[in-house]
């Protein structure tokens, strides 16, 4: 996806947030502005998000005290334009995750599912509807006990949608994603032993659970 690949369309006096990879189409009534940045290294993310709400850089201390781990990540914040109160979701994967599917794809849809979170848009329910949408006996989202077990489920509803067998270890998709993640995740830290995310896992259990 290009950068800045967004759209927010405007109908009726109602704005509407866009989330390609979830498929899903987010409206609210103004408030918040969506990027998805596309490929981006965690760094830049995370500077230009401070870059736009402070007008400088990440001082040193502040790069010394944030975690750039990770394949993918998201920030919001609040910002107030001309007098209105703007809340900022910025969003994006790295670079090395290009071309590997399906692998990217959970990804994004990882990411795009904190656009959802109550401290965003507050429309978790469209993630429920998804899930519902694909077989899953679900009211709510009980059971997930992390921000980021949610953002897993998020990104299993893609790989489902693709007709992947979640969990399936037989299944040359489900095997690719793995063996993808664990390449990738050397390459960035091959110094560190490279394990399965326990809450991945524990959203598969959730998801498996409610099919």
């Amino acid at each position: 996806m290009a950068k800045n690949s967004h759209r927010i369309l405007k109908i009726k006096m109602t704005e509407i947030i866009r989330l390609e990879t979830l498929d899903l189409e987010v409206p609210h009534n103004g408030g918040f502005e969506f990027h998805d940045e596309g490929y981006m290294d965690l760094f830049d993310l995370y500077n230009l998000c401070t870059k736009i709400r402070t007008g400088k850089e990440m001082t040193y201390r502040e790069i010394m005290n944030t975690s750039f781990e990770g394949i993918g990540a998201s920030e919001s914040f609040d910002q107030t334009i001309n007098g209105k109160a703007l809340r900022r979701i910025h969003i994006c994967r790295i670079p090395s995750l290009r071309g590997l599917y399906p692998l990217d794809g959970f990804v994004h849809a990882h990411e795009e599912t904190a656009v959802l979170a109550p401290w965003n848009t507050k429309r978790e329910d469209l993630l429920i509807e998804k899930l519902k949408s694909l077989g899953l006996t679900c009211r709510d989202l009980s059971g997930l006990k992390t921000p980021h077990e949610i953002e897993n489920v998020g990104g299993i509803s893609y790989l489902a949608s693709q007709g992947i067998e979640i969990g399936n270890e037989q299944n040359p998709l489900w095997k690719k994603l793995m063996e993808d993640w664990i390449k990738v995740s050397r390459e960035l830290y091959p110094n560190q032993r490279i394990k399965v995310d326990p809450e991945f896992l524990s959203a598969v259990e959730w998801f498996l659970e409610r099919k």
